[in-house]
């Protein structure tokens, strides 16, 4: 399921760009959040607009890709 993301940070270890780490678990981590915001968006009734969730998801890669950088 996360086989796209985790050859995508397999890549980036090998290219010297991301700290080494095992790429199945970060992929499987960035999974987790993004699962776990959907599941927040489905079952609350108060889901906030598209930009709101957008910027959400915006905000969650930059916190997989930064924070896997050197």
């Amino acid at each position: 399921m996360f086989s796209i993301l985790e050859e995508y940070i397999s890549k980036r270890i090998e290219e010297g760009v991301f700290i080494e780490i095992n790429p199945y678990h970060a992929a499987v981590g960035f999974g987790a959040m993004l699962t776990q915001l959907l599941l927040q968006e489905v079952t609350v009734e108060d889901i906030p607009d598209r930009n709101t969730f957008m910027s959400t998801i915006e905000t969650m890669i930059q916190l997989l890709v930064n924070g896997l950088k050197k």
